[in-house]
């Protein structure tokens, strides 16, 4: 192994090169990566557990989606893969390493950059068979290559690490990282929230934080905030009742299929259903019914169900609201009618 080593490390002195290579220890990848920052050779080796990248890799939301709900954008979920919350434990191991060999909070920028940088540009169709597909940063790590949105979803989680602000750059067909730090005024930087963020560009190496490749359109860029917040979305909504009753309340369930897209699991969090009916004199409530519910993982679903009785009338109109501790509250609104059974 000593020897492997101090052949890589020549290669490197002599050509430039960058390396990575793949280890499988026992249930842990050990992930060796060699490259050159300020003209010397770094060397880094990072853990990653099987299982855990083994868990990036099942059947997930490996793609950017902006949700709406009711005409309403309630999410966008390019924050997810950033503070995705199993792997930032090893984020926050290479972080703390890549900060021993900088000087100054810029070079700490600097040198999650050049780590990142170096690693090999790869088209998702070729690297994973797929059109579109971003990676998780662990997948990033052990894959050891990566387009623009893998490459910058990964150093963005390195910077979260390094207590570094940040923001996502969108550009047609292009993504890049936003840094707060000191930089002469003549670098291409964004204001947002009254900061500037210095452009930063992850998929080649040599790139300098601001500056722009002549290829992307500056004017066309936009900004992505990137608070740790859960996205919360409703898949699929049903309702049942006994036949309607004149003199009687009938059993009613609402059931729900909530997902958490992530960063993070949605604590606190609760159903709250009123049921109204509606007339030329106004409302009239028939029931209501309040359910608290246990904390929803990132990236997992869950069927919810919450029973009621109320009489069942024609012009009924059933509302649903879902709050939480760390999602902004959601409200709904589905027509009612006779039906026992009704999909929304």
């Amino acid at each position: 192994m000593r020897n492997r080593w101090i052949v890589l490390l020549l290669l490197l002195l002599s050509t430039r090169a960058y390396s990575q290579w793949v280890a499988l220890d026992g249930d842990d990848y050990l992930v060796h990566r060699v490259w050159m920052y300020n003209d010397t050779v770094r060397v880094c080796e990072t853990k990653v557990a099987k299982e855990l990248y083994d868990y990036y890799q099942q059947e997930r939301v490996h793609y950017f989606y902006r949700y709406e709900m009711e005409g309403k954008q309630i999410g966008d979920n390019r924050k997810s893969f950033v503070f995705s919350e199993n792997g930032k434990p090893v984020i926050k191991d290479l972080a703390r390493r890549l900060e021993t060999i900088a000087t100054s909070e810029t070079d700490k920028v600097e040198a999650a950059l050049s780590y990142v940088q170096s690693l090999p540009y790869s088209y998702d169709s070729t690297s994973k068979g797929k059109d579109e597909y971003v990676r998780y940063p662990i997948e990033t790590l052990v894959d050891g290559c990566g387009d623009c949105e893998d490459k910058s979803v990964l150093l963005a989680a390195i910077l979260r690490e390094m207590n570094v602000d940040f923001v996502l750059l969108m550009a047609p067909d292009h993504m890049a990282v936003g840094v707060d730090c000191q930089l002469h005024d003549d670098a291409t930087y964004y204001m947002f929230n009254g900061k500037k963020y210095y452009y930063v560009e992850t998929t080649q190496p040599d790139f300098r934080i601001g500056q722009v490749p002549d290829n992307i359109p500056k004017a066309k860029i936009e900004v992505i905030s990137c608070e740790e917040t859960p996205i919360l979305i409703v898949k699929d909504v049903q309702f049942e009742s006994q036949p309607a009753m004149v003199f009687e309340k009938a059993s009613c369930v609402l059931e729900m299929v909530l997902q958490n897209l992530g960063p993070s699991k949605i604590t606190g969090l609760k159903i709250d259903v009123t049921l109204v009916t509606k007339n030329r004199r106004g409302e009239r409530v028939l029931a209501e019914e309040h359910k608290v519910l246990a904390n929803l993982p990132e990236c997992k679903e869950r069927s919810e169900k919450i029973a009621f009785k109320s009489f069942i009338k024609e012009n009924s109109v059933l509302r649903v609201e879902l709050s939480g501790d760390n999602i902004a509250a959601q409200s709904y609104e589905y027509e009612m009618n006779y039906s026992q059974t009704r999909r929304f």
